[in-house]
């Protein structure tokens, strides 16, 4: 028997490297000293879900507070992947 599901929101997290260039909005924050996906605050926590969604879904704002809480506690480790991940790229 099908289910009526209807899907609010879709995002890729995970795409293949190097598919496409960076968007010019990505861009401007990482040379800004911003890595909207590791975010430390609500304002780069919105960044990061307008640069992972078409139309980002509203979050709960104690939700969206204990993911951040959550990135700055682990943002070392976060960070080392972020470097790794960056640092295979100028072999690819």
């Amino acid at each position: 028997m099908p289910l009526n599901i209807r899907i609010k929101s879709l995002a890729f997290i995970g795409a293949l490297l190097g598919i496409i260039e960076w968007s010019p909005q990505l861009k401007k924050a990482i040379f800004n000293g911003i890595n909207p996906f590791i975010p430390v605050n609500q304002d780069q926590f919105n960044l990061e879900m307008s640069l992972l969604f078409y139309r980002p879904p509203q979050i709960d704002p104690t939700v969206s507070a204990s993911l951040i809480k959550e990135y700055g506690e682990n943002n070392r480790y976060y960070q080392q992947i972020w470097d790794i991940v960056n640092f295979m790229m100028q072999f690819l």
